[in-house]
């Protein structure tokens, strides 16, 4: 065989293999994208969902505080219900935001049993404003860092053409959180993040 038709089957056999990776990148490329629309989608709802859970609250508390503090006016039964139907909407907002989060992840765990003491804080009968304050940042700091995580995987999934292990994602849970509150992130979940590496 001569040179001219040894270059000629090199240069197939190289045509045959790039095609080839070619084709695997061209299919990771395609289980990505369809994965990052569905994340995209999730997050805009989840989004939607956290917002209104948390202008429910508000309202509810800004109810409650107006029902407190009347100045001897008579609260009325229609005062009354318009409450209810609101702590209605935080219970059906609470139970959605569980079904849309994993309650095996510590990000989703921490937001749940806040959520859960923004429930328990509403319905005290001595309701308290500062603690209230303090229970709505929590969430918002819990919020925000799922949102923004969510985010940054999406990108990062993208770039590699391959879905995120759980360590990969920790890490990006980690930096996202103590980016957004470094102070936050020390006191309610650094220790979690540990756990899970002992475990």
């Amino acid at each position: 065989m001569d040179i001219k038709n040894t270059l000629t089957l090199l240069g197939v056999i190289a045509t045959f293999f790039v095609g080839i990776w070619n084709l695997k990148l061209a299919k990771g490329n395609r289980f990505t994208s369809s994965i990052n629309v569905e994340r995209l989608k999730w997050i805009n709802n989840i989004r939607e969902v956290f917002s209104q859970f948390n202008k429910n609250c508000h309202m509810y508390a800004d109810a409650v505080l107006g029902m407190q503090y009347n100045n001897g006016a008579q609260v009325t039964e229609e005062d009354i219900k318009r409450a209810e139907h609101i702590f209605y909407e935080i219970l059906y907002y609470l139970d959605l935001i569980k079904l849309y989060t994993n309650p095996t992840e510590l990000l989703s765990h921490k937001l749940y049993l806040a959520m859960k003491e923004m429930k328990s804080e509403l319905s005290d009968e001595s309701f308290n404003k500062d603690r209230f304050e303090d229970i709505k940042d929590n969430i918002h700091y819990y919020q925000q860092v799922i949102l923004k995580a969510e985010w940054k995987r999406m990108k990062k999934e993208a770039r590699l053409g391959r879905e995120l292990g759980e360590e990969e994602m920790k890490e990006i849970f980690i930096s996202t959180s103590s980016d957004i509150d470094n102070e936050r992130y020390f006191k309610f979940l650094k220790e979690g993040f540990e756990n899970q590496n002992s475990e």
